[in-house]
């Protein structure tokens, strides 16, 4: 089975005052991933399509559901909360998300990574929160799984991690706090996305095949670690993979399948991703 997520990050957004970024979703979408020709943008036996969306256009994706399921296109989520209820001002309850048809929710995003590490870097300049995280995306993980969700999620280095050869050391952390005290049926929910960092956005460089690899079979021995069935285990691969290179990303052994970004806010580049040629 390959899985290619399509995450939409805070966007569409519009770029001028002539459309609205509910109007861009429209384009996106209806006009693109869901037009009659469709571009290609299917799921299949073999391979699934999750979109990622932002909070506030679930609803609408929601409506659109009937749509999405006509080409087997799963709605995800692109956070939640590690509470259910209760007084928490901006958190999004994973009641909510089942309750707007979300399938898949994406956690510990290396965008969501960073948002935290700035934060807390300034209380801590010695990085000892680094594990603090990785605990927290636990509980988000362990309470989206208690509702039925399942889950993406994303570890990986920094451009400075990487510098410091420290790459294998950060993927056991994130993956032995992240995914710590479940048992095999819930670790069959859950897939994890390979993030390096220091290659996510524009102009920056493609790890070479070795460097992906590495990582990923560095992924699946922590994986077994924690308790994970490997047979089952699916990993994504998430850095820079657009339309030029994902035939070459998918042949490595041990990838199966994308997280993309930017790549996805383009129907026809997207499907020129989830129908790669090797």
């Amino acid at each position: 089975m390959e899985i290619f997520g399509a995450n939409l990050k805070m966007n569409p957004v519009p770029k001028d005052n002539k459309n609205t970024s509910y109007q861009q979703l429209v384009n996106l979408v209806i006009n693109g991933y869901l037009s009659t020709d469709h571009r290609g943008i299917a799921g299949t036996a073999e391979k699934r399509i999750i979109v990622f969306a932002p909070f506030t256009h679930l609803p609408q994706l929601r409506n659109w559901k009937s749509f999405l399921n006509n080409q087997k296109i799963e709605l995800g989520s692109q956070d939640v909360s590690e509470q259910v209820s209760g007084a928490y001002t901006r958190q999004i309850s994973p009641v909510w998300l089942k309750e707007l048809g979300v399938s898949t929710v994406l956690i510990g995003h290396s965008e969501v990574r960073k948002e935290y590490e700035d934060i807390l870097e300034e209380a801590s300049p010695c990085g000892y929160y680094a594990e603090a995280i990785d605990r927290l995306f636990n509980r988000k993980i362990r309470n989206a799984l208690a509702h039925g969700l399942e889950i993406v999620y994303c570890v990986g280095e920094t451009e400075k991690e990487k510098q410091k050869d420290e790459t294998k050391k950060v993927i056991k952390r994130q993956i032995i706090y992240g995914l710590n005290a479940f048992n095999k049926e819930e670790l069959g929910k859950v897939i994890i996305a390979y993030e390096p960092r220091w290659a996510i956005g524009g102009g920056k460089p493609i790890p070479s095949d070795e460097e992906i690899r590495t990582a990923h079979n560095q992924i699946r021995e922590n994986a077994c670690e924690v308790g994970f069935n490997l047979e089952k285990l699916i990993i994504m691969y998430g850095g820079s993979m657009d339309e030029s290179n994902a035939g070459r990303i998918m042949a490595i052994p041990g990838v199966n399948g994308g997280l993309i970004g930017s790549a996805s806010l383009n129907s026809e580049r997207f499907a020129g991703i989830v129908n790669y040629r090797r």
